[in-house]
């Protein structure tokens, strides 16, 4: 009777263990699976839309007399969370109807950050009464994804930007 019970006991044990470690499989399965889902989703994450915000900060005016001229600082803001692997935007700058000078700011930008890029010259002694036309040339996230449709141009700046379509 003893060897019987004894014999039980081991089966039983036997069994829930080879159970537990059916589970443990299972739910390792279930954690890789996870784990990989969430890998995708974050490289398929798209920006929401107008997520990346594109202003003149700053203008500054250098020289003297006949020297001077007109210096604008460009600032790209991320507001998303995914990274911008590179962001490519040209500024044509007009005043009183007359082209002065134009600015390609090319950069990477973090997820909830801004870099800024400056030491433009416009050909115009004051930075008042300048309005810019920008374009996004190349926009790409760190996934890989196209950015180009998630770039706002902001009127608040220093100097005002308004969007032109690519040529």
């Amino acid at each position: 009777m003893f060897n019987s019970i004894a014999k039980f006991i081991i089966c039983f044990c036997i069994f829930f263990e080879a159970n537990g470690t059916e589970k443990n499989q299972r739910n390792n399965a279930a954690i890789s699976a996870a784990i990989k889902q969430d890998f995708t989703d974050y490289f398929s994450t798209q920006m929401d839309k107008d997520s990346i915000v594109a202003l003149v900060s700053r203008a500054y005016e250098f020289g003297q007399g006949a020297e001077k001229f007109c210096s604008p600082e460009v600032s790209i803001s991320n507001l998303g969370g995914v990274g911008v692997r590179m962001i490519s935007v040209s500024i044509f700058y007009k005043k009183n109807n007359s082209h002065i000078g134009s600015s390609i700011s090319r950069m990477s930008i973090d997820p909830r950050d801004t870099t800024t890029r400056g030491y433009y010259q416009l050909e115009t002694k004051s930075c008042n009464g300048i309005t810019g036309f920008a374009r996004v040339d190349v926009c790409v996230l760190r996934s890989g994804k196209d950015c180009s449709g998630d770039v706002v141009f902001a009127d608040s700046g220093k100097i005002p930007l308004q969007l032109i379509k690519n040529d």
